[in-house]
């Protein structure tokens, strides 16, 4: 499992049809987490618990929500969500958001991708 491998820093699935995402599959040393464009509906809280933790890159899935430990994440500076189902007035505290991002999550609408295009267009299979 990728959280067995102490020094992996970078973790990126794009367009994998990824449902899941176990705690067991956070490497303990994870700087990047890139999940773009999958089927994920949640996260594991222990995604909080990654103290180098950077960047997370998460648009083109399915969250209505974060792991309110995401608050533990204090080297979190770029956080990409478009393309959920996050409302905006579900939003968790922004406290613990990078100050440019402060106020600029509570501003989005969700928006749900439209796969039927995404399908045309790339001629493959996505996840729905």
């Amino acid at each position: 499992m990728l959280g067995d491998c102490p020094s992996l820093e970078v973790v990126c699935f794009k367009v994998n049809c990824i449902a899941v995402v176990p705690a067991a599959a956070l490497p303990p040393a994870l700087r990047w987490l890139i999940l773009t464009n999958n089927d994920i509906h949640s996260l594991p809280p222990e995604l909080g618990n990654r103290p180098a933790l950077q960047k997370l890159m998460l648009a083109g899935n399915q969250l209505d929500r974060l792991p309110s430990s995401l608050a533990g994440a204090q080297r979190l500076e770029l956080v990409r969500l478009a393309a959920n189902q996050i409302p905006a007035m579900a939003c968790p505290s922004t406290s613990w958001l990078p100050v440019w991002l402060r106020g600029s999550t509570r501003r989005c609408a969700p928006r749900k991708p439209n796969w039927q295009t995404i399908r045309r267009a790339s001629g493959g299979c996505c996840c729905h």
